[in-house]
């Protein structure tokens, strides 16, 4: 090795060193509490909403945001952010209009100490609104079930949704990378998109129809009722779970196992490229199942409707009380 490379290996050893020293220093000193260091870096602003709106709007970079019942009767919008972050609280043409504007430079938002994330609570003064729209990348947002609305619209790159507020009409979640929880909740129509995570739908009425796509990651339905239901996805399994359908469940998944349990529609199309399909149905159908390389168990009934299942590689077993 050159002489010239054990020196440059050396300083690089010790700079690492001392980095290290530093940040034990610091978090021996603030008694190794990263909550409370993260904590030193926020600042509380709250904005007071006196004009009336029957609208949300969010636009977040990265923070946490939750919806809160105000019993005062009054909305204010609570920020709790590092101080170069900037918000815009505004209402506008019927709309509370919440827009995070960072003006941090990029070293600030990649320091190690940098452990802390914004989080937006909002009062709201009335139970319902026309629409709630909500546009972030990172961090998670709650929906309590206080809340109604006449149409949802959700999107997250990573963060968490819990959304228990109900929909007249059409309800759109969506996350790359995060879960999705949705429970005694109702809406008109259901449409949840997940790439990686999992999606957790439980004491559900959908009037319509309800959509799911997970791409990687595992789904549960309980105490689902629907109209009809769509589900694809290419790695995951599908649990159901006292699942109700009027018209039809349609399931398609690449690899992963469809588990249904007292579940029931006019007519079941499930098919899986590796993967078993298992369960009881409420109700007797006339079946056609076939798989390639596993076992096929169901029913030799002759009334009810249609439930088609196919596999390439995975167990048929269905049975009916």
């Amino acid at each position: 090795m050159k002489r010239s490379t054990k020196i440059w290996l050396i300083v690089a050893a010790a700079l690492v060193l001392l980095g290290g020293l530093v940040l034990a220093g610091t978090l021996a000193k603030n008694g190794w509490d990263l909550a409370g260091m993260a904590a030193e870096e926020l600042e509380s602003r709250t904005y007071d909403i006196d004009e009336g709106f029957n609208s949300i709007s969010i636009r977040a970079d990265s923070a946490d945001i939750a919806f809160v019942r105000a019993e005062n009767g009054k909305c204010r919008v609570e920020v709790l952010a590092r101080k170069n972050e900037k918000h815009s609280v505004t209402v506008r043409d019927g709309m509370l209009l919440i827009e995070q504007q960072d003006e941090e430079s990029w070293y600030e938002r990649v320091s190690p100490f940098n452990f802390a994330r914004t989080r937006i609570t909002v009062w709201l003064p009335a139970s319902d609104y026309a629409a709630l729209s909500v546009r972030q990348d990172t961090g998670d947002l709650t929906v309590p079930e206080d809340f109604a609305f006449e149409t949802a619209s959700v999107s997250a790159s990573t963060g968490e949704l819990s959304f228990r507020a109900s929909v007249s009409e059409t309800a759109e979640l969506q996350t790359s990378t995060g879960d999705i929880l949705v429970e005694n909740s109702s809406v008109g129509e259901l449409r949840v998109t997940v790439s990686t995570g999992e999606v957790t739908l439980r004491s559900l009425v959908c009037e319509g129809k309800l959509s799911l796509t997970v791409s990687t990651g595992k789904a549960t339905l309980t105490d689902v009722s629907c109209q009809s239901l769509v589900s694809g996805g290419s790695t995951g399994d599908l649990r159901l779970e006292r699942v109700l359908a009027a018209d039809t469940i349609s399931v398609e998944r690449g690899t992963g196992d469809v588990r249904l349990e007292e579940c029931d529609a006019a007519e079941l199309y499930i098919q899986t490229d590796t993967g078993s399909v298992t369960g009881t149905l409420n109700t007797e159908k006339l079946f056609q199942a076939n798989s390639r390389t596993g076992r096929v168990s169901v029913p030799d009934t002759i009334t009810g409707g249609l439930c088609r299942i196919s596999t390439n590689t995975g167990n048929i077993e269905i049975t009916v009380p």
